[in-house]
């Protein structure tokens, strides 16, 4: 006796076996104990130093030493902060070097003015910043600082101060031909 298939009994027959499939697709890789193949990766090369690693080394060295500069202040000696950017301008190119000019107006706040008053020195904290460099001919640092006093005593951080974030573009040469903070 031969049946016939109705179109509806067809779809219902293949509607189960396609959602039976899927239902065994989707839960196989969940139900097997096997643990799932993973790749390690490669052992990392060993590290010798490249003509980039050197550059990039000594971009941050002279960052560092740049945002050191230029957050070490003597307000009683320094007419502004500028005074310390001035001090940086050995790092910079010439082209550079000439942009950092140093208003007429002496720096205020009250920060400022207490450090002066006390014959205080800023002591900054430098840190490579390496989340937020832009290029990879930049370099971004992080510069926070206390106040050194003679009387030993402490002068307190004037409220959007620090910390002092640098980025510093360089050339070839590894010198300073931008920067901002």
């Amino acid at each position: 006796m031969r049946r016939t298939w109705s179109l509806p009994l067809i779809i219902a027959v293949a509607a189960v076996l396609l959602g039976a499939g899927l239902a065994l697709a989707f839960t196989q890789p969940l139900a097997n104990d096997d643990p799932v193949p993973t790749t390690t990766p490669a052992s990392p090369r060993p590290s010798t130093p490249t003509e980039t690693d050197a550059a990039i080394s000594a971009r941050q060295e002279a960052a560092v030493e740049a945002a050191r500069l230029m957050t070490t202040w003597n307000p009683a000696r320094d007419l502004n902060r500028t005074a310390a950017e001035l001090r940086a301008r050995h790092l910079m190119t010439e082209a550079r070097a000439e942009q950092v000019i140093a208003p007429e107006r002496p720096a205020t706040g009250t920060e400022w003015l207490e450090a002066a008053e006390r014959d205080a020195t800023s002591v900054p904290t430098i840190e490579l910043n390496k989340a937020t460099e832009l290029t990879e001919d930049g370099v971004s640092i992080t510069a926070t600082w206390t106040w050194d006093s003679p009387d030993g005593g402490d002068i307190p951080e004037e409220q959007g101060t620090q910390p002092r974030i640098y980025y510093f573009e360089f050339t070839e040469d590894n010198e300073i031909h931008d920067y901002s903070y």
